[in-house]
């Protein structure tokens, strides 16, 4: 037994004197002391149940300012579907708008506002969490609902918009390489804005906003591999999901979607956290701080 803890000491040291093996090791150690998997399962929860209202209030909103142009709206509405690789043809099939007027709609997407509050309160508490802020100095009532109001709008509306814009320049079909250059740098670029939005708004104040500004990067950069990946993934799991659950696998799907991207953007948190913070090389066999 004392030999096993000798090499096991013996590895950990090595990898606390290789950057290269400490820095994502550090990064693997604090999302696991974090028990950042329980927040990710939290944000897929809530973002699933936010995922159907936001859709809801999207549709209706274009419905009504460009009612008069169906081709117009065909292309907003195409484009905000592709972040759902494979699913977003049985996601859009499933999806109506509220067909109704004036203050009864209102009313109706104001109840469907109020409904996707959860994502945004997952998200302010993961990313206080994740930054050590203590409870007492998190923004409270009525500032965190403020905030939260602003992660659904911006974080929603941002992804919505950067998925038109990238619509628009991939339709720009006789430029060739020229045009997917241009779709891919776009979509980066406005992703890595609307994700320091998000972790602006979700972070308590005495969080830098330079420091969050690499989360923000990586995230959209893993967000745009994902895209890219997404297909496959999906593809592979709906297919086993349809085997065993018929209707259901849509539902899965999305979950199994959102929980991906959940991970992986909290994960990119921490590699932030880590670089900013400089806790890396960490000692693998240390207790959590």
């Amino acid at each position: 037994m004392e030999q096993i803890q000798k090499e096991i000491n013996r590895i950990d040291n090595y990898q606390q004197k290789h950057a290269i093996l400490a820095f994502p090791l550090a990064v693997w150690k604090k999302y696991s002391d974090d028990e950042a998997g329980n927040k990710a399962a939290l944000i897929t929860y809530y973002g699933f149940l936010s995922l159907f209202p936001l859709l809801i209030v999207f549709l209706s909103v274009i419905n009504m300012l460009i009612r008069n142009n169906a081709h117009l709206q065909q292309r907003f509405i195409a484009a905000a579907f592709k972040y759902f690789p494979i699913l977003g043809n049985q996601l859009q099939n499933n999806i109506h708008t509220v067909h109704k007027n004036g203050l009864s709609l209102t009313i109706g997407l104001v109840l469907l506002f109020i409904g996707t509050r959860g994502i945004a309160n997952a998200l302010q508490h993961s990313m206080n969490h994740l930054w050590r802020v203590k409870r007492s100095e998190a923004p409270g009532f009525p500032y965190n609902i403020i905030r939260g109001i602003g992660i659904i709008i911006i974080g929603g509306g941002g992804f919505i918009v950067t998925a038109v814009m990238s619509s628009y320049v991939s339709g720009l079909g006789h430029y060739g390489f020229i045009a997917k250059a241009l779709l891919i740098v776009l979509s980066f670029v406005l992703n890595s804005f609307v994700f320091l939005v998000i972790f602006r708004l979700a972070t308590a104040p005495q969080i830098r906003t330079a420091d969050l500004a690499l989360g923000a990067v990586l995230s959209s950069l893993v967000w745009q591999i994902l895209q890219i990946i997404g297909s496959y993934l999906i593809l592979h799991e709906v297919k086993n999901f349809d085997n065993l659950y018929g209707t259901f696998a849509l539902v899965l799907g999305l979950l199994f979607w959102i929980s991906i991207q959940a991970q992986a953007t909290l994960y990119m948190v921490e590699a932030n956290i880590v670089r900013a913070r400089k806790l890396s090389p960490m000692s693998l066999l240390q207790p959590p701080a």
